[in-house]
């Protein structure tokens, strides 16, 4: 076999097992008029337009070329422009097996992800497209002759100018990026329904009842380690929401005494999560049952809550 097959093969491998890996965690694309999230198609269709107007009208008007070449030109300039970009974000997103934020088409909106979240790569990945169409434009210019101190300037900052109008429908809206949760995001959620259960636990043996509503709620309004803003939301949530919900206190068992809870049934549900109900082609529960509260595991000498 060739060098050349080996390498294509291996590089091929490795953005499938990228891909792959990469899937288990949230993936996340950034929004460009060339990779709109679900529902925005139309600002690509748009963005085109706009752009291909704009530069037959720089190339022709500013540029002085013939109106045919200044057509043909500018659909090149976003045609072959745009692909560029889009196969270098997808190529970028599948890089290694633990690849940065990328380009893709069509996902869900991450409408819990803003500018805190996702403002510097949004703000990054756009930078490069426009160097992407910046370069194209100039590409033009040097083909046709376009000089002089001000028009190839002009025909650049316009382009800037446009492409920044582009993204005004994301930056308006708050889809600055979408994607999808993958495996290790719905671990996620159940590790802190576990880590949830263990406190509640705790406060239990200590104060001979289990907490209140109130003190249910502070549990869930703290900080966690797991990605989403706090330890009573899942991280599913956190991302397609932008004002997600917690996960669900069954009142029953508020101030409920610790002899009571030892007599219910171990199916009973004190936790449970509004972003995973319950399916049957889906084997895990999101829940926290009485039965996990009941049967704790201990490991290293520690004890813990097990959805498991």
């Amino acid at each position: 076999m060739s060098v050349g097959r080996v390498l294509a093969t291996a590089a091929g491998l490795w953005a499938v097992l990228a891909g792959a890996a990469y899937a288990h965690g949230t993936r996340v694309f950034l929004s460009t008029p060339v990779s709109p999230p679900e529902g925005f198609a139309w600002v690509t269709l748009a963005s085109c337009a706009l752009l291909a107007a704009g530069n037959f009208w720089l190339l022709w008007s500013v540029g002085r070329v013939g109106w045919r070449w200044a057509a043909l030109s500018a659909g090149a300039v976003v045609g072959l422009g745009g692909q560029a970009f889009y196969w270098f974000g997808s190529w970028a997103a599948h890089i290694s097996t633990a690849p940065p934020s990328g380009l893709g088409w069509g996902a869900s909106v991450h409408w819990g992800f803003g500018w805190s979240e996702v403002g510097g790569e949004f703000t990054t990945w756009n930078a490069i497209g426009l160097i992407f169409l910046l370069v194209a434009a100039s590409v033009a210019c040097l083909i046709f002759g376009v000089r002089g101190w001000r028009r190839t300037p002009v025909i650049l900052g316009c382009n800037a100018l446009l492409y920044a109008l582009c993204l005004v429908p994301y930056i308006g809206s708050g889809a600055l990026s979408h994607g999808w949760p993958g495996s290790y995001t719905h671990m996620a959620c159940r590790s802190q329904l576990a880590n949830l259960g263990m406190e509640i636990l705790t406060h239990a043996r200590a104060h001979g009842r289990f907490p209140d509503g109130i003190q249910v709620a502070a549990m869930l309004e703290k900080a966690n380690r797991w990605g989403s803003r706090k330890c009573g939301i899942c991280p599913v949530g956190a991302a397609r929401e932008r004002h997600p919900q917690t996960y669900r206190w069954n009142s029953r068992f508020s101030g409920m005494s610790m002899e009571e809870f030892r007599g219910l049934k171990g199916t009973e549900v004190l936790l449970s999560c509004p972003y995973h109900p319950v399916r049957d082609d889906w084997p895990e529960r999101h829940m926290l049952h009485a039965e996990h509260l009941l049967n704790t595991k201990f490991e290293g000498g520690q004890e813990y809550v097990s959805l498991e």
